[in-house]
């Protein structure tokens, strides 16, 4: 009889084990057939003993979790969780934002993130090579309710150039979260109970290894709930702010031939001019290399031409025979040509005798 008496014990406590796990949601299965597998273990254990205690410990376990499993069932359903009321949302939003005053736009941002009760999760700024342009990266944590009117005031200060949000429904998984640990915090309480009531040390020690098993889960889903939490109401914007000198145009819809001439040829008007403000940067930039090249090379020129004077010296002193005895000479030479030479000492030749002949006749 007491045999039969405890395995409708044990029973009714697997049936009610396997309605708890049914009635959880399926994103978080592991945790409740975690901790129902491990309360089954234990009882299964000491039942091989006969203890009696044992299977009033099952017992109790299995009613507090049907009740857990049962009210979860009633409280969070997909109807209630379909409302928007009782959605949990997550928004993410990003936009990149231009400004003329770039310090006063900084410190609007900063103070009305601080009013709002919100906070800066992070905050960084750079400054262009080229430019004195300045660029900021914030990540802003802003309370749910109050993100629509902070972004147009935003507006309000700035040129927002663009925009994205995306916003995650984790409503089942948040519900599924709280089911499992109210379901781990009232085994807790049941095993709290039982270690009072427990007479050998091999009991308090079993007991004692489950319920820091079953607290290490608690924290975890708890640590869990805290970050959604976290997320849930305050949302996460990044801004990217640009100072610039004049705004962005908002863009033309269906521009006209004379508006896209316009605007090309202005364009390019803007291109060859930051063309020449990096060829000047680049001179200027490597401003001691170019005159250290530029010096080399004057040197060589120089010393070239040095040496084609000398040699064009030397040859004019040859006589023709020697120019043309060198190497690589040939038949070319400086100066007046062999034939041209010798035509020149007749005309000489024959001046001087014309000379000699006058004056002496003369006499």
């Amino acid at each position: 009889m007491k045999r039969k008496s405890f395995y409708k014990i044990r029973f009714l406590t697997g049936a009610v084990i396997l309605s708890f796990a049914v009635t959880g949601c399926g994103s978080s299965s592991n945790y409740a057939s975690k901790s129902s597998e491990s309360a089954g273990n234990y009882a299964m254990e000491e039942a091989a003993d006969g203890a009696l205690y044992e299977a009033d410990y099952d017992m109790e376990v299995a009613e507090a979790m049907e009740e857990s499993g049962s009210s979860n069932a009633e409280t969070v359903t997909e109807e209630k969780a379909s409302k928007k009321s009782n959605r949990k949302l997550i928004t993410n939003m990003s936009m990149t934002t231009e400004t003329k005053e770039f310090d006063k736009t900084i410190d609007f941002l900063k103070n009305r993130t601080d009013e709002l009760g919100g906070y800066v999760e992070s905050f960084s700024t750079s400054k262009s090579n080229y430019s004195d342009e300045r660029t900021a990266n914030m990540t802003l944590r802003i309370p749910e309710e109050k993100l629509s009117g902070f972004v147009n005031e935003v507006a309000k200060e700035s040129n927002i150039v663009s925009q994205d949000m995306n916003v995650t429904d984790v409503t089942l998984t948040y519900a599924d979260l709280e089911s499992h640990r109210n379901a781990l915090r009232a085994e807790e309480e049941q095993l709290l109970t039982l270690m009072e009531r427990a007479d050998t040390i091999e009991d308090i020690m079993s007991i004692q290894d489950k319920l820091t098993d079953v607290r290490y889960q608690l924290e975890s889903m708890e640590s869990q709930l805290r970050t959604y939490d976290n997320q849930i109401s305050y949302s996460t914007l990044r801004v990217t702010v640009r100072e610039v000198i004049d705004y962005t145009p908002e863009p033309v819809k269906n521009p006209t031939f004379f508006e896209r001439a316009r605007d090309g040829f202005i364009e390019n008007c803007y291109d060859v001019a930051d063309f020449f403000k990096e060829l000047a940067l680049l001179i200027i930039t490597h401003l001691i290399t170019i005159i250290i090249l530029a010096i080399i090379i004057v040197i060589i020129i120089i010393l070239i031409r040095k040496s084609e004077k000398k040699r064009k010296e030397r040859l004019s002193k040859m006589t023709p025979a020697e120019r043309t005895a060198l190497p690589g000479m040939g038949a070319y030479t400086y100066g007046p040509k062999p034939e041209q030479a010798d035509n020149n000492t007749t005309d000489k030749t024959d001046k001087t005798s014309e000379n000699t002949d006058n004056n002496e006749s003369d006499k």
